[in-house]
């Protein structure tokens, strides 16, 4: 493993060498994959995701970060989440070799490498990414139908909130307090066309949907809002951003026989795989 390596090389303020910068990549890659992938991924499912978490990294060293950075980073997020190694060794071992079968491969478009983008599940299709980043880059995300969500466990959801609550988070979000009827307070003034909120007006503010989701702990910025007396209610689509692969739609399609190409395909109709060396 490469990983100690690494922690080495940090500790002594060096640099990883040039030969071992390919290797570490793919530490990083199985080590990430370990986090992401749901429980009982199909093996395909797990390449698929190797690939697009490849695809990240790559994003982020033509950017400028180096492997001790990313390491560092995978580190924090392991803490936070309290994983232990020893009780995940076999998802480990998955990982391991879903990144070696897929090894220097990325996704890319326009000849360049994409920061690969999944999410857990959907509301029967992903979002476009032209229309909502209006931006040409973004050309590779595309709307691509699923409709294996609307039978699947992440479908629906609901969020229940005091009035108070929702006030109180909305002030510090803002700097404004919300006086009276919060119906009169919320408005969403805009989505995609897969149904997303792009825009939410909060009293005289107007949040991005994705913003608006954070703030309250919601499963997708795929929302409706049901006003209660004293309580509000959002019910939600999906789990997750919506723009990439459906992380529980790739699962059935391996299941169904699919391999990762064909998976990354489906999503991805406008990118490209391709295999490329440092």
């Amino acid at each position: 493993m490469l990983i100690p390596m690494i922690t080495a090389i940090i500790a002594g303020g060096g640099t990883l060498p040039e030969e071992d910068r390919e290797a570490a990549l793919e530490v990083l890659v199985a080590n990430e994959a370990v986090l992401e992938i749901p429980e009982e991924y199909p093996f395909e499912a797990v390449k698929a995701q190797t690939v697009l978490i490849r695809s990240r990294y790559r994003k982020r060293f033509e950017e400028g970060d180096t492997e001790e950075k990313l390491y560092l980073e995978l580190q924090q997020k392991k803490e936070q989440l309290g994983w232990q190694e020893k009780e995940f060794s076999k998802e480990m071992e998955i990982c391991e070799k879903a990144a070696g079968e897929t090894r220097k491969t990325v996704l890319r478009y326009c000849g360049e490498v994409v920061d690969g983008a999944y999410f857990l599940a959907g509301n029967g299709g992903t979002r476009e990414g032209l229309e909502v980043f209006s931006d040409t880059s973004y050309g590779w995300l595309t709307k691509v139908e699923n409709s294996c969500d609307l039978e699947g466990p992440y479908y629906l959801s609901e969020c229940t909130i005091s009035s108070g609550e929702v006030k109180n988070r909305l002030y510090l979000e803002t700097g404004e307090k919300p006086e009276g009827d919060l119906e009169k307070q919320l408005e969403i003034l805009s989505r995609d066309q897969a149904g997303y909120v792009m825009k939410i007006r909060v009293g005289n503010t107007v949040l991005s949907g994705e913003r608006f989701r954070k703030l309250f702990g919601l499963s997708s910025s795929c929302f409706l809002i049901q006003f209660g007396e004293e309580e509000i209610r959002f019910v939600c689509q999906g789990v997750g951003h919506g723009f990439g692969l459906c992380q529980y739609g790739a699962g059935i399609m391996a299941m169904e026989g699919a391999d990762y190409q064909e998976i990354l395909q489906f999503y991805f109709p406008k990118a490209e795989l391709a295999c490329i060396d440092f």
